[in-house]
């Protein structure tokens, strides 16, 4: 037996102070044994017997890692490691130098020679340490939670969707467990393709050697008595042979802990598991500038690798809307986000942004070394959908026809036929759930699912090749035409929240049911139903300037041959958008002329109710109040003659409108009262698709109505209740309770603090939705703040700078605050009579302005005026507008030298208020009354 301390003769490299035996793999620096790992070795021998040549990557990545694929980033990790066991060069280069494009020189100069020596015991191998390509964003409180995790669960399996970012993750939590407290070992599976090759690769990358015909007896033999992470990456292809050997390492390796990336769990004991979510985008209506949408992880990654992949790219504040639609457009997958950004200085941003095709989003490549299911969005679903069977392809090739969110019976409503059976496609959709193909949201009222918006392009294509697109834009479109006229039920069964809550989320497939109906491929008559159905969804979700253009694009292609009611309804709608608008009252007449001609065909009353109410707030709007009252009066007559007392609800609701805008104050606010008392819920969208709440409109009645009437307190009171209501409920009764309600009666009361947050507050909601009538009425408040002392400028009462309200209506109001606003045409519908609520109010502003243009008779043809606002004031209940012309009255009776009449009148007006005397008339009437009376 030869003597085990006998000399052996091996190869023997030398280096600077460094010894290398290639036959017993030690490396000897200055007589001491240096720790290295397996694959390090393996790449420094490979790297020293071909010193002064260049070695490929890839002939390195087949040198350490034979029979496991791996990422390049395995390779530059062990290189780093090497540099630092060297150190620099012998003669002051680097040791290893990366010659671009080619691979790895080792520098040194090397002796070799055959030697007998008794080098040292070979050591064991350190585990393999990949590392992540670049720099994670958006992650690093995930990735600390699966840190910590790792102490307290030995199975964490990271599950998500192809190129979310799976790997990158368990890489950064790995190297952040290493740092704490143990190693990792990192395993690629994606090139393993038979179960039965798992417990090898494991103890291929572990460096265990397998002598037996049983290699998980190797393995735990091995993992023993070690501390250990151990990384499976790519589980979802052997998700059964994973789960099933990790369940039976568990118990035997006590030291080592399990860190996994699947598209799906793994369902084995003891799992814990993390849903990768795709990284935070802002929504479509958020404003940023560039400072803050770098906030946003999936805007700021955009942003990095597109600039380090374009020397001219630069993100500015013009750039942030298109950055921010191509993130929302990918989902905000840091995959895809990545392979975009990098075609930026091929495509620019902003044709990047308009023209994101699916050719591009799905066949972008991406780095060379990345793996090839990371080269390609495409590459990576074509991974996840060869794991489906072939019942799962079908369905989840149909389910790409949902452009938004979904629910399971929509789903089995669409998808279920003789083809595939309901069954089939609850347990689908449960399997591509499971697999991260289909996505789930339970955020709202009820479970429900989605595809990324990539994964339905790519589902899209699939469909294409089975030639389905056809029968599932079909069916779709049916379904959605059946759930929206479900909803317009609901509606008079549940809150305004609560029915945006139920239904609002259908409204991307909507959108693509209309687009599909009125298509060249469509169905006419499933788009009539469709767009009539839809219509409350554009007024509900404050979308009026879309749904203004898909109603006027139906109404041209549907002719006499489809429904009458239908084109009717588009008509109303269409009238309501007009008024929700600044357009032109020809535009606005030519609506009702249509609406005349065509109800003759419907004899049924409901369906003439909203017009007709539409065509009285048009009167109002006209500033024609009488006319308003009488026709909401024959309305409300037509609907008790039918017996629909929601119809007549509905009137009564523009009823107490038109008797405050005729000056009729106790009736508005009884008829208010009643229409806030009535046991409906809500009004149907039939009589009032536009409707903001009853509670609210009839509230902000009765708050004008109060702060008139001279109980300003109450009125304050009343619209600032009012107005946590509109807070509650969305941006068009926000809008239009701040327009109508909360700024007049700031404005009134002087309280120049809140009229300005309610006019800033009006204009952001106005422009951010596109409501030119209110913006314009806003814009008028803010003018009005900004000059509110300041006298008209010429004897014509507007001055050049005013900009001309859209009605007639908003004349009155905006003057009833700034008596610029008065022309003399307002003026002469005064003196008629004819400004209803505001008439004693405009009377007096008359009174001024004959006072400042001043001439013979200018104080006579003043007192006039300032005694007729009294007078009429007095007859309507109206105290506020009263005190108001009985301080003008008094003031021009004081220049007179009659201050006792003028104290007189005034102390009379002021003893009839009970509240209110912090606003500023009644604090000016107590000043002048104090000098009036010294």
């Amino acid at each position: 037996m030869a003597d085990q301390k006998s000399s052996v003769v091996e190869e023997t490299f030398r280096f600077g102070p460094f010894a290398l035996f290639r036959g017993s793999r030690v490396l000897i620096r200055e007589g001491q044994k240096v720790r290295i790992g397996g694959r390090a070795l393996d790449i420094l021998i490979a790297l020293v017997e071909k010193s002064g040549e260049v070695v490929s990557k890839e002939d390195l990545i087949t040198t350490a890692w034979p029979h496991t694929f791996v990422d390049e980033s395995n390779l530059r990790v062990h290189i780093a490691a090497l540099r630092k066991l060297l150190g620099e060069g012998f003669g002051g280069d680097p040791s290893l130098v990366n010659v671009a494009g080619r691979g790895y020189l080792f520098t040194p100069a090397v002796d070799r020679s055959l030697v007998a020596e008794m080098p040292p015991p070979a050591l064991a191998s350190a585990p393999a340490a990949p590392d992540k390509v670049h720099r994670l964003i958006g992650r690093d409180e995930i990735v600390q939670s699966i840190a910590a995790q790792v102490g307290r669960h030995r199975l964490i399996t990271i599950a998500g969707p192809g190129g979310v970012g799976k790997t990158s993750v368990a890489l950064a939590a790995s190297a952040l467990v290493e740092e704490r407290s143990r190693p990792h070992c990192f395993v690629d599976l994606a090139s393993i393709s038979s179960p039965d090759l798992l417990p090898s690769a494991i103890a291929g990358a572990l460096d265990v050697a397998v002598l037996t015909r049983d290699p998980v007896s190797n393995l735990v033999a091995f993992l023993a008595d070690k501390s250990l992470l151990l990384v499976l990456d790519n589980c979802e292809h052997l998700v059964d042979a994973v789960a099933a050997l990790v369940e039976l390492l568990m118990p035997r390796v006590p030291g080592i802990a399990f860190l996994l990336t699947s598209r799906e769990p793994l369902r084995a004991n003891a799992e814990l598991v993390v849903r990768l979510q795709p990284l935070e985008v802002p929504g479509a209506d958020v404003v940023l500038d560039a400072a803050s949408a770098v906030g946003y992880p999936a805007i700021r990654l955009f942003v990095e690798r597109a600039t380090s992949s374009s020397d001219s790219f630069e993100f500015g504040d013009g750039e942030v809307a298109s950055v921010a639609e191509i993130c929302r457009r990918l989902d905000g997958l840091p995959l895809a986000i990545e392979l975009i950004a990098a075609r930026v200085d091929l495509f620019g941003i902003r044709a990047l942004a308009t023209d994101l095709s699916a050719r591009l989003m799905l066949g972008a490549r991406g780095e060379r070394g990345a793996q090839p299911r990371q080269q390609s969005i495409r590459a990576a679903l074509d991974w996840s959908h060869n794991l489906l069977s072939p019942v799962e392809k079908l369905i989840f090739r149909r389910l790409s026809v949902f452009r938004g969110l979904f629910s399971l019976e929509s789903a089995v409503e669409v998808i279920a036929d003789a083809a595939v059976t309901t069954d089939e496609v609850l347990d689908a959709m449960d399997i591509l759930t499971a697999k991260s193909l289909v996505g789930t949201d339970t955020g709202g009222a009820r479970l429900l699912y989605r595809l990324l918006h990539v994964t339905r392009i790519y589902g899209g294509e699939k469909l294409t090749e089975s030639a389905e697109t056809e029968l599932m834009a079909r069916r779709h479109a049916r379904h959605f035409r059946d759930l929206l006229t479900t909803a317009e039920a609901q509606w008079e069964t549940l809150t305004r929240q609560q029915w945006l809550d139920v239904h609002g989320y259908v409204i991307e497939d909507v959108r693509a049911a209309l687009d599909w109906a009125f298509g060249a491929s469509g169905d006419l008559e499933i788009g009539a139903q469709l767009i009539t159905a839809s219509l409350p969804f554009g007024f509900q979700l404050s979308l009026m300037d879309e749904f203004k253009v898909r109603a006027e694009r139906a109404l041209t292609l549907l002719d006499t041959g489809h429904s009458a009611v239908s084109r009717l309804r588009l008509i109303t709608a269409l009238i309501q958008f007009a008024l929700g608008s600044a357009v032109d009252e020809a535009t606005l007449q030519a609506l009702f002329d249509r609406f005349d001609s065509l109800s003759v065909d419907v004899s049924e009353t409901k369906f003439k109710i909203e017009p007709l109410l539409a065509r009285a707030i048009y009167l109002i709007e006209r500033g024609e109040n009488d006319a308003a009252l009488d026709e909401v009066v024959r309305i409300g007559h037509s609907a008790r003659e039918a017996a629909d007392p929601l119809g007549v609800l509905a009137t009564e609701r523009i009823e107490a409108q038109a008797q405050f805008f005729v000056g009729n104050f106790p009736q508005a606010r009884a008829t208010a009262e009643r229409v806030i008392r009535h046991p409906a819920r809500t009004i149907p969208l039939l009589y009032s698709s536009t409707t903001v709440d009853r509670q609210i409109t009839m509230r902000i009645i009765i708050a004008r109505a109060l702060w008139i009437e001279g109980h300003v307190d109450q009125g304050i009171d009343l619209m600032a209740q009012t107005m946590d209501m509109a807070y509650r409920d969305g941006p068009l009764p926000i809008t239009f309770a701040l327009a109508m309600g909360a700024c007049p009666i700031a404005l009134w009361s002087g309280d120049r603090v809140a009229a300005q947050r309610y006019t800033d507050e009006l204009l952001t909601y106005s422009r951010r939705y596109t409501l030119e009538r209110w913006e314009r009425l806003g814009e008028g408040f803010a003018a009005t703040l900004d000059r509110i002392d300041t006298p008209p400028r010429n004897d014509h009462g507007l001055g050049l700078s005013i900009a001309e309200p859209v009605s007639e209506l908003h004349r009155m109001q905006l003057a009833t605050i700034d008596a610029h606003y008065l022309n003399d045409a307002l003026a002469a519908q005064a003196e008629q009579g004819l400004c209803g609520w505001c008439n004693s109010e405009i009377l007096r502003l008359c009174g001024e302005r004959a006072l400042q243009r001043g001439g013979a008779g200018a104080r006579e043809t003043a007192q006039r005026y300032f005694e007729s606002a009294i007078a009429a004031a007095t007859k309507q209940g109206a105290l506020s507008w009263q005190l108001r012309a009985t301080i003008s009255l008094a003031m021009l009776w004081q220049g007179q030298h009659r201050a006792a009449a003028a104290g007189a009148v005034l102390k009379a007006t002021l003893a009839r208020f009970s509240e209110g005397f912090g606003t500023t008339d009644l604090m000016r009437a107590r000043a002048l009354l104090d000098q009036l009376e010294p």
